[in-house]
């Protein structure tokens, strides 16, 4: 349903922005410059709050589940995993066409990736608890 009101949306927009400049400024010039001022106009209005929003609801979500950021963490040493073996750089190499390589190194880049991420979040504490007035840990 939801679908639906989007599409009707968007014709009632198209013709609005189709139908008044070319009965009003005359010509397909004025049809185009009308139809391209209301995409813009359109655009702004939907895209400026649903940035505002969307980003305000990543921020809630990562501040309440910080494992969020351990997962997408992980997530991108995986595709980075995939990625390396699957390069075409590699293609001269038949062990690297197996399942075995493939995943091997999506877990092990993926396993990096958190390691790494906790080994400096460690260390940036550490540095934190350091930098305290009056030598108190």
């Amino acid at each position: 349903m939801g679908m639906l009101a989007w599409v009707m949306m968007g014709l009632a927009l198209w013709h609005f922005t189709i139908f008044l400049p070319d009965r009003f400024w005359g010509g397909i010039v004025g049809a185009f410059l009308g139809a391209l001022i209301g995409a813009i106009v359109f655009g702004l209005i939907v895209s400026i709050p649903l940035i505002v929003w969307g980003s305000q609801l990543v921020l809630k979500l990562l501040d309440r589940y910080p494992a969020v950021v351990t997962f997408g963490g992980a997530l991108l040493g995986w595709i980075a995993g995939g990625l390396i073996v699957n390069d075409p750089a590699g293609d001269r190499w038949p062990v690297l066409d197996t399942p075995v390589a493939e995943y091997g190194m999506s877990i092990v880049c993926a396993l990096f990736v958190v390691i790494v991420g906790y080994a400096l979040k460690r260390r940036n504490a550490a540095r934190i608890a350091g930098d305290s007035p009056n030598g108190t840990h």
